[in-house]
């Protein structure tokens, strides 16, 4: 993950915390340097975090989401875009159902699994010029209503 992904990202946690403030949501969200911060183990039907494995390069499915709430179940990936554009279609390093691209292998897998942990995804693309409106209707979409006073 270069400096200029990781910016990225607490640019995205910066409006993260706005959105918080403005709507009165409780998410907090870990940002993923490299270090495993956001870490996810998967075993079973079971998710772990941080990781329980001692020897990850056993470890079948450790998955670093790019931001990560795992109170709420939150995992927000941000996506580089690179090449030429196809007609009705995005390039991206990580091809994610954008129109007329599909997942590739390995971004199938990992959906699979955040699926089956229960987590939900948004995915903010770096060219969106309206990833804050998307970012605040995810937000606001998936927080937990009775969490604080039963209402």
């Amino acid at each position: 993950m270069g400096q200029q992904d990781i910016a990225a990202l607490f640019v995205i946690k910066e409006e993260i915390k706005k959105i918080n403030k403005k709507n009165n949501l409780h998410n907090t969200f870990k940002v993923d340097l490299g270090n495993y911060e956001t870490a996810l183990e998967f075993v079973g039907s079971m998710v772990f975090h941080p990781p329980i494995s001692k020897d990850w390069s056993t470890n079948p499915v450790i998955l670093c989401p790019d931001l990560l709430d795992y109170q709420n179940k939150l995992i927000i990936e941000y996506e580089e875009e690179v090449g030429n554009r196809r007609t009705g279609a995005r390039l991206a390093k990580k091809g994610h159902n954008r129109e007329g691209d599909e997942d590739n292998s390995r971004d199938a897998r990992r959906n699979k699994f955040y699926k089956r942990g229960g987590f939900h995804v948004v995915r903010l693309w770096e060219s969106d010029k309206n990833w804050e409106e998307t970012l605040e209707n995810f937000l606001k979409l998936f927080e937990p209503r009775d969490r604080f006073n039963n209402h």
